[in-house]
């Protein structure tokens, strides 16, 4: 078994990975001003929100792990909790972890594929529904 430095040092890399490249404030700040020009305003608006639910959903799966691999951890090692009383305090936590993490991963894999060619910060996501319809 890991000593839980090592295992909150995993999940320290784990939640900066997870935050990679989504620590500005909004998408409008972090792509080249001189992208934003031919934008109307509807458009500019439209990619900050969408670069905002990619925030939300990093920040949500942030809370997740911590809620999972800290609290969890200690409740069972430190207090000693037994697994039956785990289960009602934490009802359907883990069920949630794998599909808000894949959700996450589609939601920046869409950005990805949305870069333009030769830029690591400017991009549009244009396409959006079909990840949040499977999502449901």
């Amino acid at each position: 078994m890991s000593s839980p430095e090592s295992q909150y040092a995993s999940l320290q890399g784990d939640l900066e990975a997870d935050a990679q490249d989504l620590e500005g404030e909004s998408w409008s700040l972090v792509v080249d001003q001189d992208y934003l020009k031919p934008m109307s305003k509807e458009a500019i608006k439209r990619q900050d929100v969408i670069y905002e639910l990619i925030q939300t959903e990093v920040h949500h799966v942030r809370t997740l792990k911590i809620l999972l691999s800290v609290y969890a951890n200690e409740l069972r090692e430190s207090l000693q909790v037994d697994e039956a009383r785990m289960k009602q305090i934490f009802l359907g936590v883990d069920g949630l972890l794998p599909l808000h993490c894949h959700f996450l991963h589609r939601l920046k894999l869409c950005r990805v594929q949305s870069m333009e060619t030769g830029s690591q910060n400017n991009y549009q996501i244009t396409q959006l529904a079909d990840i949040l319809v499977a999502q449901v």
